[in-house]
């Protein structure tokens, strides 16, 4: 017998209907999981494509580098290259995600900080679309917080989703982040801006 399937591309769930796999998926949206139908064809995804696969690695990323036992601080090499060092912060694990996606012109050195602002240049060079209002944000949008004297962002985290007065996030800011499991909901303070990666934008 030929099955409908829900997968986040790792782990993959067998159904016999169609709207069994269409339902799961929505339901685990968060975690990137989408619906192909017997023949390997996607279709009715809870989010285009991109972000499902976004969504997929920040899952993958977060909960290895909490197995792991990464910790917090300044990588000397960009983790998604070569994480031999165990160091995740909020801008590598954002990094990180876009590296897995395709996104793989980025730096060999450090990675892209936050602070400069590097990351944000690298977005607007993307041709990632800004979003200014907080209330207008979708899962995958890479958030910008906490301005510096400069007006420069101090922190970043990827936005997965909002569940009543708070917001789902994939978050490496903290030790304690990253030995959370992920997603985890907490409200958005300091909102600056955010950028939604463009497919094919690179």
């Amino acid at each position: 017998m030929s099955y409908f399937i829900a997968t986040d591309g790792i782990r993959t769930r067998e159904f016999e209907t169609k709207e069994q796999a269409r339902a799961y998926s929505a339901i685990h949206a968060v975690y990137g999981y989408r619906p192909y139908d017997p023949q390997g064809n996607l279709y009715d995804p809870p989010y285009p494509l991109l972000v499902c696969r976004m969504l997929a690695a920040a899952k993958r990323i977060t909960d290895y580098v909490r197995y792991m036992g990464f910790t917090y601080g300044d990588a000397p090499i960009n983790p998604a290259m070569d994480h031999e060092a165990k160091k995740i912060s909020c801008d590598r694990m954002v990094d990180w995600i876009l590296y897995d996606c395709g996104f793989t012109d980025q730096p060999r050195k450090q990675g892209m900080c936050v602070a400069g602002p590097i990351l944000t240049d690298w977005c607007v060079s993307h041709g990632f679309i800004k979003v200014d209002d907080p209330t207008k944000l979708q899962p995958g949008d890479i958030v910008f917080t906490r301005p510096n004297e400069n007006g420069d962002p101090q922190h970043t985290f990827m936005h997965a989703g909002y569940f009543g007065g708070e917001a789902f996030r994939y978050d490496c800011g903290s030790d304690m982040r990253i030995q959370s499991v992920q997603p985890f909901l907490e409200p958005i303070c300091d909102f600056m801006y955010a950028y939604r990666p463009v497919d094919g934008a690179k």
